[in-house]
């Protein structure tokens, strides 16, 4: 099964890719092209000149993997070369193999919480934490 979290990054080639490429092929592209380590466990994903076919190559810690598609009608989104590669979210990448239009996207996937990043703004909320680990610390020591 294929399983991926938000860390997983997808990048995509702004430039038309063979679909006859495989597995090194793919890996060279990343490498040279996108300059980016293809055993890194994110996605990296190709389009064809017509784009009507796709191909994700992917590490997922024992071997590649190549999804592949083909679309029976339309076309998979034109993306907008800026620098050889485009980030994209899990997310995204779900659409984009649906064959939605993802060039325009301005709704961006939130950060990743890290309760190290948590501040305290005001003495209320600063009394209130305290004593909610006032409170933790009774309760840890009434079970031990």
């Amino acid at each position: 099964m294929i399983a991926f979290n938000r860390l997983t990054k997808v990048y995509a080639c702004v430039d038309p890719v063979s679909m006859s490429f495989s597995y090194d092929g793919l890996f060279a592209m990343v490498q040279k092209q996108m300059q980016l380590d293809p055993l890194s466990g994110h996605v990296f994903l190709f389009v064809n000149k017509n784009r009507q076919m796709c191909k994700a190559l992917y590490w997922d810690g024992t071997g590649l993997m190549i999804l592949s598609k083909r679309l029976e009608r339309g076309q998979f989104t034109k993306f907008n070369p800026r620098h050889g590669k485009i980030e994209m979210t899990v997310a995204e990448l779900s659409l984009f193999f649906e064959g939605a239009d993802v060039s325009r996207r301005f709704i961006e996937s939130p950060r990743e919480f890290c309760i190290n990043s948590l501040r305290v703004d005001d003495k209320r909320d600063e009394s209130m934490i305290r004593s909610a680990g006032v409170a933790a610390e009774n309760n840890s020591s009434i079970k031990a």
